[in-house]
């Protein structure tokens, strides 16, 4: 009988060991920015938070992604839960824009440093953004900014995926038009059709790379009519790497022909596996 009932559990464990583990998401749509905020900043146990956005909402603050604090405190195998959020359009008509006056990044990704059990070994927890289908604009000569529109910090993830567009970001601060990566651990990911176009600053119009551990990698897509008075119109790395797999760096200007108008590496890395980098220039 006890060897009956142990065959039985074994089987039944292995029935369950070939059953799928799947993560689940809940997914909202909002038209204001006050739905935008409270979407985000939902308790996400570990799960992603999807957002859809119809229509147009202005941002007229940064708007921030953290971790969330798990409710079981030091002890807890972490104290943080990773914050992932994903934004979509609804249609081809659905953007993120900045308002008029607001000078601000328009998010800031930023991770926190939770702790293992009563040994407190690092458990870092995420806080990771991704756009696609969805169009971001900057605001353009309307507002120049002070930060880039995306601020990537430490355990900050950011992903362009397809149809992701962002665009028009001008920024005064010298680093940074579009995207900067200023933390360790901080990452960039761009896919597909995703779209940087269009954005400015004084060094790194469409991303800048600025940590030894801050990595902008490039699956694809397209970084193009990027403009900077210092360097790297298109990617300015002055520490961490730059890796291009593939997509398309054209028709960027550096004003002050410092070097790289496609793309300046100071003191970081750039590895080349694929793409193409064309028709920039740097006088």
């Amino acid at each position: 009988m006890k060897k009956r009932i142990a065959s039985v559990l074994v089987a039944l464990v292995m029935v369950l060991s070939l059953v799928p583990k799947t993560s689940w998401a809940w997914t909202s749509t909002v038209t204001t920015l006050e739905q935008l905020k409270s979407a985000m900043s939902e308790l996400s146990y570990n799960n992603t938070i999807e957002i859809v956005v119809s229509g147009t909402i202005e941002i007229s603050e940064t708007l921030n992604i953290r971790p969330t604090r798990t409710t079981n405190g030091s002890m807890a195998w972490y104290e943080y839960y990773n914050q992932r959020v994903v934004i979509s359009g609804a249609d081809a008509n659905s953007k993120l824009v900045r308002a008029e006056g607001f000078k601000g990044s328009l998010f800031n990704l930023t991770g926190e440093q939770g702790y293992s059990g009563a040994g407190g070994s690092d458990h870092p927890a995420y806080a990771a953004l991704t756009l696609k289908d969805i169009t971001v604009d900057g605001g353009g000569d309307k507002t120049t900014a002070t930060n880039p529109a995306i601020y990537v910090s430490r355990y900050g993830t950011l992903t362009l995926d397809d149809g992701a567009v962002l665009r028009n970001c001008k920024s005064q601060y010298y680093a940074g038009g579009a995207v900067g990566l200023f933390a360790g651990t901080s990452e960039f990911v761009m896919n597909g059709t995703a779209r940087m176009e269009d954005n400015e600053a004084d060094y790194g119009g469409g991303v800048y790379v600025a940590n030894i551990l801050a990595a902008f990698t490039m699956n694809g897509g397209t970084i193009k009519e990027h403009k900077v008075s210092g360097g790297g119109a298109g990617v300015h790395v002055v520490e961490g790497k730059f890796i291009m797999n593939a997509g398309t760096i054209s028709e960027n200007y550096d004003f002050a022909g410092q070097g790289g108008g496609g793309v300046d590496v100071y003191n970081g890395t750039f590895i080349m596996n694929g793409g193409t980098i064309s028709q920039n220039t740097s006088r």
